[in-house]
């Protein structure tokens, strides 16, 4: 079966019902399949005077299914194969006639406007400094070219990939994506991106790299009034680059970007420009000097006036706590005096507390609980992980402080909570060399006795 000979099916994928989300495995896995479907069913109508018909139909309606039963479509928009004497690989030609067969099929006009997703991505992931690529520009070009024939396509996502002007001046005539997830994406060396000319319109927008330089490129060419949920990486200060000009992101309502502790009150700054979000999640590095970072402006500021759920650092709690829209604080792992230094009062607007921590005994959590007499839901997950002489008898003292505070007769817990869930990660008994992790703890003896009558925590141990 040619790409040309596609008769009946054609007329098949046409049908409106026929939306797909279609993973390619080229002309010869479509010929297996059309030949599995003739193989299984061709002796049910053998014999039958209408049988060809009768097969014609049976094998669109197979084909239909077995398309739709796919996954992601897989672009190669380069050849990257580490090559060895050992396994030199097929010669890079082939793989480039291949992917361009691919492409073929794809952008076909029966099947191109039934695409909904499509994965950009080299053949192999780089693992080695020396590599055999294709010529630069071949397949890269030939898939730009045809990107618009995908009429319906909702998400792409590109891993790898170098972009040019015109490269980029195709992607931006498609029509508004849902999402598109850029992961260590750059432009081609050499090659000059005049951002002025481009509008990309997408609802979400996910760029996975430390590539401060090209992440700016992306935030340049973003419609920021159609722009919904956005995820900016990056290790430098976002207020050097390109979130901090222009006009704000007025509808964006999920924000997740890698703040600079180093120059983090320049960085918060930038939330003025999104006075829609509702839930910020804040990613960081460098080092956070509290003596030289002054934040008390940011915190009687009006800054994110929707929000209603922080997910971060405990350092910085205390600048979105007093927030009444707030209700949902799911905190990355820190200490349990950390997380109550941020607490100066009674916090009745939170509902909902995700914290993990690396001990907690039966004082820090009356303490916590107290600071919010009106939560629903208490999540904790806690991580320890000792030395071989920290041990008590054998015994985890930090497991004992933790298991004692939530098997109290009163562990504090406010009245209003409806789901209390905890998790843990530690050996609560230290194992010999001879012991598996596996095995059931031997001495009791040592163990609370909630733990030993199997009392229901309403928990469970992570692994």
């Amino acid at each position: 079966m040619t790409l040309r000979d596609r008769g009946p099916i054609a007329g098949a994928f046409s049908r409106p019902e026929s939306n797909v989300e279609a993973s390619f495995t080229g002309r010869r896995g479509f010929k297996r399949a059309q030949g599995r479907c003739l193989g299984e069913k061709e002796g049910d109508v053998e014999g039958d005077e209408e049988g060809g018909e009768q097969l014609v139909a049976l094998i669109v309606a197979l084909i239909v299914a077995f398309l739709v039963a796919f996954p992601t479509p897989v672009f190669c928009g380069h050849l990257d194969r580490p090559r060895s004497r050992e396994d030199p690989g097929p010669p890079v030609s082939d793989g480039v006639q291949l992917e361009l067969e691919r492409l073929a099929f794809w952008s076909s006009d029966d099947i191109a406007p039934l695409v909904r997703k499509r994965n950009m991505a080299p053949r192999h992931w780089r693992v080695t400094a020396e590599s055999h690529t294709d010529p630069p520009h071949i397949l890269m070009t030939s898939f730009l070219h045809c990107l618009g024939n995908f009429i319906g396509l909702k998400t792409l996502y590109a891993r790898q990939v170098n972009f040019t002007q015109e490269g980029l001046a195709h992607l931006c005539r498609i029509s508004p994506l849902a999402e598109i997830v850029i992961n260590w994406c750059g432009v081609f060396p050499g090659e000059t991106i005049d951002t002025t000319s481009l509008q990309l319109r997408t609802k979400k927008l996910r760029y996975l790299a430390d590539d401060d330089q090209h992440r700016n490129v992306w935030l340049s060419i973003v419609d920021r009034e159609h722009l919904r949920d956005l995820e900016a990486g990056g290790s430098a200060s976002v207020a050097d680059g390109t979130m901090s000009d222009g006009p704000a992101f007025p509808n964006v309502h999920d924000l997740k970007f890698n703040a600079n502790l180093s120059t983090i009150d320049q960085d918060l700054t930038l939330l003025s420009k999104f006075p829609a979000v509702c839930a910020l999640r804040l990613l960081a590095c460098g080092d956070f000097h509290h003596e030289s970072t002054d934040l008390s402006s940011l915190c009687a500021s009006d800054v994110l006036p929707l929000l209603r759920e922080y997910r971060g650092l405990c350092a910085l709690l205390h600048i979105f706590l007093p927030k009444h829209t707030l209700t949902r604080l799911i905190i990355d792992v820190c200490q349990p005096g950390e997380f109550i230094s941020q607490l100066h009062r009674e916090y009745d607007h939170i509902t909902m507390l995700n914290l993990d921590v690396n001990a907690l005994d039966q004082d820090a959590l009356s303490t916590i609980c107290g600071r919010f007499p009106a939560l629903l839901d208490l999540q904790v997950y806690i991580f320890a992980d000792i030395g071989e002489g920290e041990y008590q008898d054998g015994i985890n003292p930090v497991a004992t402080d933790f298991f004692s505070a939530f098997a109290s007769d009163t562990p504090g817990l406010p009245s209003t909570l409806q789901r209390l869930a905890i998790s843990w990660d530690f050996h609560f008994q230290r194992l010999h060399s001879d012991e598996s992790e596996d095995e059931p703890v031997a001495s009791l003896d040592k163990i609370p006795d909630f733990l030993a009558s199997g009392r229901s925590l309403g928990g469970n141990a992570r692994r």
